[in-house]
Order: structure tokens, then sequence, then C-alpha cells
């Protein structure tokens, strides 16, 4: 019922509350993924980071750090913008041959 839980969070934000979840390192996870520390820290930053993106409030945690890192990482994702992208794009075509080259350049860019 775990899992149930945190695919379906999103539909508690009606009630109008804060959400908090406390995941970390609870028996759920080493169901899936085993008893070893670090396999149970995993579990935590992957249902953590799930959770928070389907509206948790709040996280409760043994592993602060890494956890807050991932949160960030997820953020910073959240709120990439692409505008950024597109801007660079551009100038790098511009001084590659003008806007015609464009895709040229998203080749250059990409990890081969």
């Amino acid at each position: 019922h775990n899992f149930e839980i945190i695919k379906y969070l999103s539909d508690f934000k009606v009630l109008g509350k804060p959400i908090l979840i406390g995941p970390s390192r609870k028996s759920f996870i080493t169901e899936v993924l085993g008893s070893n520390l670090q396999s149970r820290i995993t579990g935590t930053l992957a249902t953590c980071v799930m959770a928070v993106e389907r509206g948790a409030n709040i996280v409760r945690v043994h592993d602060v750090k890494v956890v807050s890192q991932s949160l960030k990482i997820m953020e910073a994702v959240k709120n990439f913008s692409p505008d950024k992208s597109t801007e660079r794009l551009i100038f790098l075509a511009n001084q590659n041959g003008g806007v015609d080259n464009i895709s040229l350049q998203v080749i250059s860019i990409l990890p081969a």
C-alpha cells in the first residue's frame, strides 16, 4: 500500500493541508531493493523525489543531505528554462553560418 500512496499522493491535495511523508529506509523499499544500507538510501531518494513531485510538502528522512541534493536536482530539472537553450542554439547557429544551421548545432551539443 505504500507504493499506492506515493503513486496517488497528489489526490490528497484536495484536503488543503500540507502532506508529510516519511519513507526513509522503510521495509517496503527493502522488499524491492534489498536490505543493504545503500539500497535503502537509494530507495529513499527515489520515493522522496516522487513524493515531492506528486505534492508532498515535508519529507522525514534519515539522510538529510543526500535527499536535499536529490530534491535540488529535481527542482533544477523542473524549473529548467528552454528559453536559455533556444538562445544558446541561435547564438551558436549565428556564429556558424546562420539560423539555417540550428539542427547542426543541436547535433553538436547532444552527447554521442
